[in-house]
């Protein structure tokens, strides 16, 4: 009894020691990974459909020479450098991932409650 009347005691004190910011920091991204999940519910099928149509039709128009995709403006659009690889952008995200645990972790509840919920 005592084991667990100090474990709740410790975890409310951690509760009352949270900032107001980064409570609501926390409630937005939960609130946008909620959003996010509920509008990937119920359009997944129509987005994933458009993206493939539009990415095959853009390669077939460049493969005909009827159109040129200059990938490094594109990056440098996207703020890439141009000699990017893949591996390179998933260790940025992962290390934004790293120290934004909390985030990820609150936008990642409320994609998978928008998921079962909605």
């Amino acid at each position: 009894m005592y084991l667990s009347n100090n474990l709740f005691n410790n975890i409310k004190q951690q509760f009352n020691n949270l900032s107001t910011v980064w409570t609501v920091e926390i409630l937005s991204y939960l609130l946008s990974g909620f959003i996010i999940g509920f509008l990937f519910k119920h359009t997944s099928k129509y987005i994933i459909s458009l993206t493939i149509i539009t990415l095959l039709s853009l390669w077939g128009l460049e493969h005909l020479d009827i159109i040129t995709i200059n990938y490094n403006y594109i990056n440098n659009i996207i703020g890439l450098p141009v000699n990017t690889q893949l591996a390179d952008i998933t260790n940025q995200i992962t290390l934004w991932m790293q120290n934004h645990v909390s985030q990820c972790i609150a936008s990642g509840l409320g994609f998978y409650l928008a998921l079962e919920l909605a």
